[in-house]
């Protein structure tokens, strides 16, 4: 389980809506010594990010808490949205290139399927998104509270 600590910012039934605080990289690595990613973070500043979380503690708006999110998810997540695209414009550019009627129009027919390959992939994540977004598997669950970095109640066991 992948996890990180938040503050809630306000609460509705069973969901809380928390903040978390962007981090940059692995956050093992010295920034002053020239680590590529912290660089980056420092460019683009440190936003904070608000989203949903499952709150079957009932931990109120204000608590610390921390939040967690299954591997397997993030994972199925990370495929669906970086490489379903790549294989929909493959595919799309394969299929044009095939239907081509003369060896003059391949490229143009490759590069016309790549692009409607594009707009299926954008098409296709928005239904699984959609499909995916009610699923308990995908959704972050806060997990405890904690307090000057002590955890004080066990929401859900990992």
């Amino acid at each position: 389980m992948i996890e990180t600590e938040a503050v809630i910012v306000k609460t509705e039934h069973n969901v809380a809506f928390v903040e978390t605080q962007r981090q940059s990289g692995c956050g093992h690595c010295d920034p002053q010594k020239g680590c590529a990613t912290s660089t980056l973070s420092k460019f683009f500043g440190r936003k904070p990010t608000f989203f949903k979380a499952l709150n079957p503690g009932n931990a109120l708006a204000g608590d610390v808490v921390v939040i967690g999110v299954a591997d397997g998810a993030v994972l199925k997540s990370a495929l669906a949205i970086y490489l379903m695209p790549l294989i929909f414009i493959l595919a799309g550019a394969g299929l044009g290139n095939f239907l081509a009627t003369s060896e003059s129009t391949q490229d143009f027919n490759a590069l016309m399927g790549a692009g409607l390959g594009m707009i299926s992939s954008y098409i296709w994540i928005r239904f699984y998104t959609a499909s995916v977004g009610s699923n308990k598997y995908f959704q972050p669950v806060v997990l405890r509270k904690v307090m000057d970095g002590k955890v004080i109640q066990f929401i859900k066991e990992v």
